[in-house]
């Protein structure tokens, strides 16, 4: 077919004279300008929309462009201008993070950054071989899904191609039937193929290829979009959001825990009182300002287990005796005394910090609990950490990096991920509702949402904690995460948070935000939502019954995706051998 037939040399000198090294980073600049408009929360939705896609487009020609040789002939320059654009790029979209710390942009830079640079080196790899539109979507989309499978400090969740399309209502119907990997490359490939047409515009031979592609790409994604199917849903209860809109400083001062507790049961009291009966209060990521500790800790230390010797706490039996009579005086405030806060039958939910066993150590997890008349119902922590934040990846275990990171952030990043299923059964006056339990980071990625739905939620909830970044768009990357991970498993999604943007997600990807006087972070208000459940608790997206079938696993998998330009240089190579 001459839309799979390779770019000659012959056909690539009618195209475009090549770019010197300068005018091809201006190129790949100009790209990623254009896909930094094109986050949510940057512009309006629908410019966001169209500036994505003129990225894209661009990002494909500077990536495929010809490079004029420099003096000594040599063209390896272009793996570091694809860095240098991406690293750049890459910083401006999460620019909100150094509100934190401005060496986090430095770890932006340099890892999410060379996944670029070794995509757009395989796109043009492949390209000698095959379509340059096709090399460049397979390329680019097998490396977005390879950098969400990896553990960190190597997994790179963020901005996904399709969460570029969570704006507008109503986009993100194909992911309900390809996933954000399948719906990416999709899109990526109407990118390539327009890239391909462009450069070829002299000769036909790589123009009209080139727009077939684009039209085959993105006419694909749009009957994707038409074989979405509504999921129907029933109402299982009514859950209460409380968001206090805490800045970070005080979340971070201890002295400021007993008053934040206090500012949270007020908040909740008037959000009762405004809104009428719940089944449900949802508090967001570590809200519950008090560490405590999981039930059977107390026995695991008696019987000998301990913290490792750098750990930040090294908890001793009476120590643990403390946290839950602490845990038991909250929730005699919350639930369980004469007078308290919620009427009996209440779930109660909060993100907590939490000592934990794992390995036989007291470690420290970052965590959400649920209780219901003053007993905990179920569990989960966070499965993905914030590289540097929360985990050192095991450099925590060394003196200098430890002084280093107290030093710098004032805290030890020493947390451990969750070892389980993450699902919590919520006992709700209706009957019991199994729900996903995710913390803030988890948000940005697809596999924690997926296996829960496979395992049986019915429900996804995630606590956040968005303060770090005041008012930024980063909220808004965080609720186009939502929003597509919702689609994908055609399960709500209810996002506590504690500054925004708290909210609930539909399984069709309409979110319904908190806003209080027009304006939805930073502000101190409560959301009363009805929570939809699926009516048939077996019922599938198109994306999740092909991920469980043959099919997906040998095209679409996100596990093997990454591995398509491997095996297709492997196979043009043995044709033209």
């Amino acid at each position: 077919m001459a839309a799979a037939s390779a770019v000659s040399t012959d056909e690539l000198a009618t195209g475009p004279a090549p770019l010197a090294a300068r005018a091809r980073l201006l190129h790949l600049l100009g790209a990623w300008t254009l896909l930094w408009l094109g986050n949510p929360g940057v512009t309006a939705p629908g410019l966001a929309v169209t500036c994505a896609s003129l990225g894209w487009i661009w990002l494909a020609w500077g990536t495929l462009a010809p490079t004029r040789p420099g003096k000594a002939g040599w063209r390896g320059a272009r793996l570091w201008i694809d860095w240098l654009a991406a690293a750049v790029g890459l910083s401006a979209q999460c620019f909100w993070s150094t509100k934190v710390l401005w060496l986090t942009l430095l770890a932006v830079a340099i890892v999410p950054g060379l996944y670029y640079a070794l995509a757009a080196a395989t796109a043009r790899l492949l390209a000698t071989r095959c379509s340059a539109g096709l090399a460049f979507a397979a390329a680019f989309a097998s490396f977005e899904v390879l950098r969400t499978q990896l553990e960190p400090p190597f997994a790179f969740g963020w901005m996904r191609v399709a969460h570029h399309y969570a704006g507008p209502d109503g986009w993100l119907a194909p992911v309900q039937v390809l996933g954000a990997a399948g719906a990416g490359f999709l899109l990526l490939l109407g990118a390539g193929g327009l890239a391909q047409a462009w450069r070829g515009r002299v000769a036909a031979a790589t123009r009209t290829p080139g727009l077939v592609l684009a039209g085959v790409g993105w006419g694909a994604w749009v009957l994707a979009g038409l074989g979405a199917t509504t999921i129907e849903t029933r109402v299982a209860g009514r859950a209460l959001l409380v968001q206090p809109a805490f800045e970070q400083r005080r979340k971070m001062n201890p002295l400021s825990a007993r008053e934040m507790f206090g500012e949270s049961l007020q908040l909740t009291r008037a959000g009762l009182e405004h809104h009428g009966p719940v089944d449900l209060v949802a508090w967001g990521e570590t809200m519950l300002p008090y560490l405590l500790a999981e039930p059977e800790l107390e026995a695991a230390v008696a019987g000998g287990a301990r913290a490792p010797d750098w750990a930040r706490y090294q908890p001793r039996p009476e120590d643990l005796r403390t946290l839950r009579e602490n845990e038991d005086a909250i929730l005699g405030v919350l639930q369980s005394q004469a007078g308290a806060l919620l009427p009996p039958g209440v779930v109660f939910v909060a993100g907590v910090e939490q000592l934990c066993l794992r390995d036989a150590a007291v470690r420290r997890s970052n965590s959400i609990v649920a209780w219901k008349n003053g007993q905990r119902v179920g569990q989960a922590s966070k499965r993905h950490l914030v590289p540097g934040a929360e985990s050192l990846a095991g450099l925590e275990r060394i003196e200098l990096v430890r002084a280093g990171a107290l030093a710098l952030a004032g805290y030890l990043p020493d947390l451990v991920p969750d070892v389980g299923a993450g699902l919590i059964d919520l006992p709700l006056e209706a009957g019991v509702v199994r729900a996903s339990a995710t913390v803030c980071f988890d948000n940005s990625f697809e596999d924690v949402y997926v296996a829960a739905t496979r395992a049986g939620a019915e429900l996804h909830l995630v606590a956040s904690n968005e303060a770090w970044y005041e008012e930024s768009f980063e909220y808004d990357q965080m609720l186009a995460f939502s929003r597509v991970a919702a689609v994908e498993t055609g399960r709500a999604m209810v996002r506590a948070t504690n500054s925004g943007l708290t909210a609930l997600v539909r399984p069709d990807g309409q979110a319904e935000v908190l806003r209080v006087g027009g304006r939805d972070r930073m502000v101190a208000g409560s959301l009363a939502v009805d929570l939809p459940v699926p009516l048939q608790k077996e019922q599938r997206t198109l994306y999740l019954r092909l991920r469980e079938g043959i099919l997906l696993s040998l095209v679409l998998a996100p596990w093997l995706l990454f591995l398509l330009p491997l095996a297709a240089q492997a196979v043009l190579r043995r044709r033209r051998d």
